[in-house]
């Protein structure tokens, strides 16, 4: 699918969008958009951003502030900040929660698109409150994608990776809605974007 990028409609999630027709080919995500996206918002637990394309729903994403505890980062990361006088056991994230596009809108950049949007948001952001990186806790299927756009599998998850990729292939066999849910923390340094 040929995407022109400058006529990407972006808005905030509302009642009176119809999400009906939205499908990404992940039940998971479907189903958050669809029944819990909304409530969320609401509660002020995320912000859900829609892309829209030729009056179709494209693509969402979900926006959320977190930390991440400084011994899940690279050593690199724990001393830097210790050679600062930087005793922060956690730093502060934005996190990008829900990331999907639409079948018809796969591997047509929309992806990397929305992360960069995002990424610009975010770092306009960070003038105003501090935030030093990007989480996600990225799908197993997708953990290339987001290594290709500036995220790396934390230092500690690496340690665990064989176990975490056994996990998913157990699961795959008996349940694949269950494997679709497993998930890699990852992140991105704002100061490197």
């Amino acid at each position: 699918m040929n995407i022109k990028f400058e006529k990407i409609i972006i808005k905030l999630l509302s009642e009176n969008i119809d999400l009906n027709e939205f499908d990404c080919g992940n039940s998971d995500l479907n189903e958050f958009l669809i029944e819990d996206a909304i409530i969320q918002q609401k509660e002020m637990l995320n912000v859900t951003h829609i892309f829209i394309y030729e009056k179709r729903i494209i693509g969402f994403l979900t926006i959320s502030m977190g930390n991440v505890n400084i011994k899940q980062l690279d050593k690199k990361y724990q001393e830097i900040y210790e050679n600062k006088g930087i005793n922060y056991k956690t730093i502060p994230t934005v996190k990008l929660g829900r990331l999907a596009i639409a079948k018809n809108y796969q591997k047509s950049g929309l992806g990397t698109f929305m992360i960069k949007w995002s990424q610009y948001c975010i770092i306009k952001f960070s003038k105003r409150i501090g935030v030093r990186f990007i989480a996600i806790d990225a799908y197993m299927n997708v953990i290339d994608f987001y290594s290709k756009n500036e995220f790396e599998i934390t230092h500690k998850t690496k340690q665990n990776m064989d176990k975490i990729i056994e996990k998913y292939k157990k699961a795959l066999k008996v349940d694949k809605k269950r494997a679709q849910q497993i998930t890699v923390p990852m992140f991105s340094d704002l100061k490197k974007i």
